[in-house]
């Protein structure tokens, strides 16, 4: 992986982060406030979309 990350000449960088660091993962943000809220417990409506819902 090194290698190709090379051969891209900078258009392409690695960022290592910790295995386990959900401060750092901005999707766990998201569904932590979707399961604190009660959004990911309850059935979507017809025609509701999930978008409208967590907004």
């Amino acid at each position: 992986m090194r290698k190709y990350v090379a051969s891209t000449q900078g258009r392409l960088t690695l960022h290592f982060l910790p295995g386990c660091a959900p401060e750092l993962n901005p999707d766990e943000l998201v569904w932590s406030y979707a399961k604190r809220t009660g959004v990911a417990r309850k059935p979507l409506m017809k025609g509701e979309k999930l978008q409208w819902r967590v907004h």
